[in-house]
Protein backbone atom coordinates (compact mmCIF):
# COMPACT_ATOMS: atom_id res chain seq x y z
CA UNK A 1 0.00 0.00 0.00
CA UNK A 2 1.12 3.63 -1.03
CA UNK A 3 -0.05 6.25 1.10
CA UNK A 4 0.58 10.09 -0.55
CA UNK A 5 0.97 12.99 0.97
CA UNK A 6 0.75 16.56 -0.48
CA UNK A 7 3.40 19.12 1.21
CA UNK A 8 3.16 22.82 0.89
CA UNK A 9 6.88 24.04 0.52
CA UNK A 10 7.57 27.98 -0.49
CA UNK A 11 9.80 28.58 -3.31
CA UNK A 12 11.11 31.37 -4.91
CA UNK A 13 8.11 31.58 -7.44
CA UNK A 14 5.82 31.22 -4.62
CA UNK A 15 3.69 28.56 -2.43
CA UNK A 16 3.86 25.11 -4.37
CA UNK A 17 2.67 21.89 -3.36
CA UNK A 18 4.30 18.85 -3.92
CA UNK A 19 3.20 14.92 -3.77
CA UNK A 20 5.47 13.05 -1.24
CA UNK A 21 5.02 9.39 -0.16
CA UNK A 22 5.07 7.68 2.93
CA UNK A 23 8.61 6.34 2.59
CA UNK A 24 9.94 9.97 1.94
CA UNK A 25 7.45 11.60 4.78
CA UNK A 26 9.79 10.48 7.27
CA UNK A 27 13.03 11.97 5.28
CA UNK A 28 10.85 14.83 5.33
CA UNK A 29 10.26 15.32 8.91
CA UNK A 30 13.84 14.67 9.89
CA UNK A 31 15.39 17.70 7.64
CA UNK A 32 12.64 19.50 9.03
CA UNK A 33 13.65 18.86 12.71
CA UNK A 34 17.02 19.49 11.84
CA UNK A 35 16.29 22.66 11.02
CA UNK A 36 13.98 23.48 13.88
CA UNK A 37 16.91 22.17 16.07
CA UNK A 38 19.83 24.14 13.97
CA UNK A 39 17.45 27.87 14.90
CA UNK A 40 16.67 26.81 18.14
CA UNK A 41 20.47 26.71 18.73
CA UNK A 42 21.26 29.56 17.07
CA UNK A 43 18.86 31.12 18.61
CA UNK A 44 19.77 30.14 22.16
CA UNK A 45 23.93 31.27 20.76
CA UNK A 46 22.51 34.87 20.09
CA UNK A 47 20.20 35.27 23.22
CA UNK A 48 23.56 34.34 25.52
CA UNK A 49 26.15 36.47 23.61
CA UNK A 50 23.27 39.24 24.02
CA UNK A 51 22.73 38.62 27.57
CA UNK A 52 26.91 38.76 28.30
CA UNK A 53 27.01 41.69 26.49
CA UNK A 54 23.87 43.03 28.14
CA UNK A 55 25.68 42.41 31.78
CA UNK A 56 29.01 43.91 30.69
CA UNK A 57 27.09 47.41 29.95
CA UNK A 58 25.34 47.08 32.85
CA UNK A 59 28.44 46.41 35.24
CA UNK A 60 30.16 49.21 33.23
CA UNK A 61 27.17 51.44 34.06
CA UNK A 62 27.35 50.80 37.77
CA UNK A 63 31.11 51.55 37.58
CA UNK A 64 30.64 55.32 36.06
CA UNK A 65 27.91 55.96 38.47
CA UNK A 66 29.90 54.89 41.60
CA UNK A 67 32.91 56.96 40.28
CA UNK A 68 30.73 60.32 38.71
CA UNK A 69 29.12 60.10 43.07
CA UNK A 70 32.94 59.98 44.33
CA UNK A 71 33.87 63.01 42.09
CA UNK A 72 30.42 64.75 42.96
Amino acid sequence: MCVCVCVCVFTEAGLASLPVQSADRNALRRVIDFVRETSDDSLRDVNRKLQRVLEETLTKNIHLQKVTYVHV
